[in-house]
């Protein structure tokens, strides 16, 4: 994810190893939340600039347990009635 790979640069780690053992997954995660939080203003300004259309007032993060659980609920749905195959 762009976002866990950009927290790994400013920390100066590396890994799934690293964030275990020199900050801790709880610091990690929070560190993402922080950034993602943190640039937000950025990506809407960014979006306006390539003329990207969003809704960037109500926008979804994957760190927002309410859209990960209507993420989960769909894919169930869909596998339930066979639409999910190899």
């Amino acid at each position: 994810m762009p976002v866990e790979k950009y927290v790994e640069k400013l920390l100066g780690i590396d890994g799934k190893k690293d964030i275990e053992d020199k900050i801790g997954v709880e610091k990690f995660v929070e560190e993402c939340r922080k950034s993602v939080s943190n640039t937000s203003d950025e990506r809407r300004i960014f979006g306006d600039r390539i003329g990207r259309r969003a809704d960037m007032d109500h926008a979804y993060y994957t760190m927002n347990l309410d859209f990960m659980e209507s993420v989960t609920r769909v894919f169930q749905n869909m596998y339930k009635q066979n639409l999910v195959y190899k």
